[in-house]
């Protein structure tokens, strides 16, 4: 497991790497540390994708694990700010 420091680095240079690859890609804000990388498709012209599991952890930070469940579905997964909005990927184990 890499130290925090190293991982922070990692975040860093993903997130770097992404807006160099597109800069008009949007980001969902205080969730860096859940950045898997981008999706492309034949409708989607490319959005910044978050391991879903790691989001609604770090919401359960700071409030219980259904109130994070239902602030996700209502405040981010409900939200769409354009042809670039984040997507959220459901791990394969998680299902």
């Amino acid at each position: 497991m890499p130290s925090k420091k190293k991982s922070k680095e990692m975040t860093e240079n993903l997130l770097e790497a992404i807006t160099n690859h597109d800069d008009t890609l949007m980001f969902a804000d205080g969730f860096d540390d859940c950045v898997l990388g981008i999706v492309e498709g034949f409708d989607v012209s490319g959005a910044v994708v978050y391991d879903l599991t790691k989001v609604i952890e770090k919401l359960a930070e700071d409030m219980s694990y259904e109130d994070a469940w239902e602030y996700y579905q209502y405040n981010i997964k409900g939200s769409f700010i354009g042809s670039s909005t984040p997507m959220y990927m459901i791990r394969a184990e998680d299902l």
